[in-house]
C-alpha cells in the first residue's frame, strides 16, 4: 500500500511540475548509451519536418515506453525488443524510454544495441534511489515520468508495454493531447494475474487500473486469443490479436567460408 501511495504521490508532482531537470542521459547512438553520465535536462525530440516532403511520405512517429529492459523479468523486455524492430524496419520511427531499474547490465547494453543498430532512438533514465526497489520493479521514476508527458505530444501514437507499469498509467494521461494510445500487456491484464497478485491491496489496485485501460487505450494488442479471453470482457472493441514478431537473422549472416 505504501508503495502504490508512493507511485501516485511521484505521478501527481511531475505533472504539477513545469520542468524538471533529468538525472539521464539521452542514448541516441552506441556512444551516447555508453557516454557520461550527468545531471541535465533531456533533449526536446525534433519536430516533423515540413515543406516539400508530402505529409504522406513522412514515417509515423511512435513512442514506445517499458517499465525495463532487464531479462529478469521475464519475456516483455524480449519480446518488446523484437516487436520495435520490425516497426522499426516496417517504416516506423520510434523512440523507446525506459528507466534503468538497478544499474546497467551487459544484458540491458546488448538489447539497447540492437535497438539502435535498427535505428531505434533509446532514451534511458538511470535510478533514483529515493524509492524503494519494489516501487522501481513498476517503473518508478520521476524523470521519465515528466519527460514522458512532456514529450508524449511529439509523437502519432503512444504504444505501451506491460500494465503495471507507472509509464502504462501515464500514457492515459496523454490521451486529453490526442494521440492514439496502445497497450501490449504481455499477459499482465489476465484474471489469472489479477488473482495471483501478492496481496489483497495490490489485487485491488490491479483491478481498478484493469477498468481504467480498458476505456481509455484505443487498443490493446495481445499475443494471443487464449490471452484476451482471459484480459477483455467479451465482444470488447478495441482489440487485437497480434502474435510476437519472429524474424530470421540467419538471412542477414554471411555464409561460412
Amino acid at each position: 500500500l505504501i508503495n502504490t501511495f508512493q507511485m501516485v504521490h511521484v505521478i501527481f508532482r511531475c505533472t504539477m511540475q513545469n520542468s524538471i531537470h533529468l538525472d539521464s542521459v539521452d542514448r541516441s547512438g552506441a556512444a551516447g548509451f555508453d557516454g557520461p553520465r550527468g545531471h541535465r535536462k533531456a533533449p526536446s525530440l525534433p519536430r516533423a519536418a515540413t515543406g516539400a516532403v508530402p505529409p504522406t511520405a513522412a514515417p509515423m512517429k511512435i513512442l514506445r515506453l517499458i517499465g525495463g529492459l532487464d531479462p529478469s523479468h521475464g519475456g516483455p523486455p524480449q519480446s518488446a525488443v523484437n516487436n520495435i524492430i520490425a516497426a522499426q524496419r516496417a517504416g516506423a520511427e520510434t523512440t523507446l524510454a525506459f528507466p534503468i531499474e538497478r544499474a546497467r547490465t551487459p544484458s540491458i547494453d546488448e538489447a539497447v544495441a540492437r535497438l539502435e543498430g535498427e535505428g531505434v532512438r533509446v532514451v534511458a533514465f538511470d535510478p533514483t534511489s529515493m524509492i524503494s526497489l519494489r516501487a522501481r520493479s513498476w517503473g518508478l521514476n520521476g524523470a521519465m515520468a515528466a519527460w514522458s508527458l512532456r514529450e508524449a505530444r511529439r509523437f502519432d501514437i503512444v504504444h505501451c508495454h506491460g500494465a503495471w507499469q507507472m509509464a502504462t498509467l501515464l500514457a492515459t494521461l496523454a490521451r486529453r493531447q490526442g494521440q492514439p494510445l496502445v497497450l501490449t500487456p504481455h499477459e499482465s491484464l489476465t484474471g489469472f494475474d489479477i488473482a495471483h497478485a501478492s496481496s489483497g491491496t495490490l489485487r485491488f489496485v490491479k483491478t481498478a487500473l484493469r477498468r481504467r485501460y480498458l476505456g481509455r487505450f484505443d487498443l490493446i494488442a495481445t499475443a494471443s486469443r487464449l490471452e484476451a479471453d482471459d484480459s477483455v470482457p467479451a465482444g470488447y472493441a478495441r482489440l487485437a490479436v497480434l502474435p510476437h514478431a519472429v524474424y530470421d537473422e540467419t538471412l542477414c549472416q554471411p555464409l561460412p567460408r
